[in-house]
C-alpha cells in the first residue's frame, strides 16, 4: 500500500486573555496525537496558512479543535479551513466477504 496524506488552508482569530490564557487555539490530531498546535498571536488572520502531513497506511483518526472562550469580546473570532484533501485514500474491506465459485 501507499501512503497519502492530508493537507488543507486554515486562517484563524487569536487573542491574549487578560488572565494570560490564549482564546483560538487550533490544534490537529491523528489518533489522538498532535499534528499541529497553532497558538500564534501574531498571525494576521486574513492571511491563509497551509498545513500537510504524510499519513501511512491503516485507518486513522483525524480531529480538529478550535478552541476559544465564550465571552462577548471573543464572539466574532473564528476558524475557516479551506481545501481540505485527503490523497492516497486506498482502501480494504474490514471483513472477509464469500468467495463467489464459479459463475452462471
Amino acid at each position: 500500500m501507499k501512503r497519502g496524506s492530508i493537507e488543507f488552508l486554515y486562517r484563524k482569530d487569536s487573542s491574549k486573555q487578560d488572565d494570560g490564557w490564549i482564546s483560538g487555539l487550533f490544534s490537529v490530531y491523528m489518533n489522538k496525537e498532535t499534528l499541529l498546535e497553532d497558538k500564534n498571536l501574531s498571525d494576521d488572520p486574513n492571511d491563509w496558512k497551509f498545513f500537510h502531513f504524510d499519513v501511512f497506511p491503516g485507518m486513522h483518526e483525524f480531529s480538529f479543535i478550535y478552541q476559544k472562550f465564550n465571552t462577548e469580546a471573543n464572539a466574532h473570532m473564528k476558524l475557516e479551513i479551506k481545501e481540505l484533501k485527503l490523497t492516497g485514500l486506498d482502501f480494504a474491506d474490514l471483513q472477509c466477504k464469500p468467495c463467489k465459485v464459479g459463475s452462471s
